[in-house]
């Protein structure tokens, strides 16, 4: 059997569509066309790849006679290549989750400011204009946490595989040192605990409960920042799922959430 009807055959046996291949292989369709119709071959690392999604040997893809099929003994886990790969990807990414959680907060402080009318503008208008940037605040904080998922995409081995060896190796080294950044997770931390601070000292308004949120925002954004990189390596080392793990810090600081409700309620108790 030769390498394009083995490819055609695995596909199908995963009851796969080329497209769902292209998209595994990060190729485009006409691509996985032209292997099964043996136009063109994969390079050697898609080979590889294709080996890894359908749990067989390079050896056994290459192999023109009608062998037995081998599965790896031992499964290969990521390559350290991959894995560097995927960090430099997810830490360029990685101020979008934090600037996308941090906008939950940011996003409803206008609507407090502009609660209490500070501008002369009709109620309307202000309440217009502050559901305004709210809707603009989430919609964005949405489309960037989408983006970031999109990068986890492109390493599908990452979220099925515990790294190993040299790859291994790398992430504990690099572990260590986002661990000296720890300082700024904390730094976040103390910005949300004392965001309360002016109220107290200075009494309640809606201009000092919109700088709560802000402060909050600001101080959720920085945390997250500093915090997934840990979280990621740490995943890779132990199979954690940081995206839950981050996305469980913000949802107790949401405005949606119940902490907030007496808040929210006071000023549409004072409105």
């Amino acid at each position: 059997m030769k390498l394009a009807d083995k490819i055609r055959q695995l596909r199908i046996e995963k009851g796969w569509s080329q497209e769902r291949l292209a998209e595994e292989m990060h190729v485009s369709r006409q691509a996985v066309s032209k292997w099964e119709s043996e136009s063109a071959e994969p390079e050697l690392s898609k080979l590889r790849k294709l080996a890894d999604l359908f749990g067989v040997t390079t050896d056994y893809l290459l192999r023109d006679e009608n062998d037995e099929r081998v599965t790896p003994e031992q499964p290969l886990g990521p390559s350290k290549e991959e894995v560097v790969s995927y960090l430099t990807a997810v830490d360029r990414v990685r101020w979008e989750l934090a600037l996308g959680v941090g906008l939950f907060e940011l996003s409803i402080a206008p609507q407090v400011y502009l609660s209490a009318n500070p501008l002369g503008m009709s109620a309307t208008v202000a309440q217009g204009l502050g559901m305004t940037i709210l809707m603009v605040g989430i919609a964005l904080a949405i489309i960037l946490c989408w983006h970031l998922g999109t990068v986890y995409k492109r390493y599908p081995n990452l979220r099925t595989q515990p790294v190993s060896g040299p790859a291994r190796e790398y992430v504990q080294s690099d572990l260590a040192k986002q661990q000296r950044k720890t300082w700024l997770a904390v730094v976040g931390i103390v910005v949300i605990c004392l965001s309360w601070l002016p109220i107290q000292l200075f009494g309640d308004s809606a201009a000092l409960q919109a700088l709560l949120l802000v402060l909050v925002g600001l101080g959720l954004a920085v945390f997250l920042w500093a915090e997934t990189a840990i979280q990621d390596r740490r995943r890779l080392l132990r199979g954690l799922n940081w995206i839950a793990t981050a996305m469980s810090f913000g949802w107790p600081l949401a405005p949606s959430s119940s902490c907030w409700r007496p808040l929210m309620q006071r000023r549409t108790t004072a409105g």
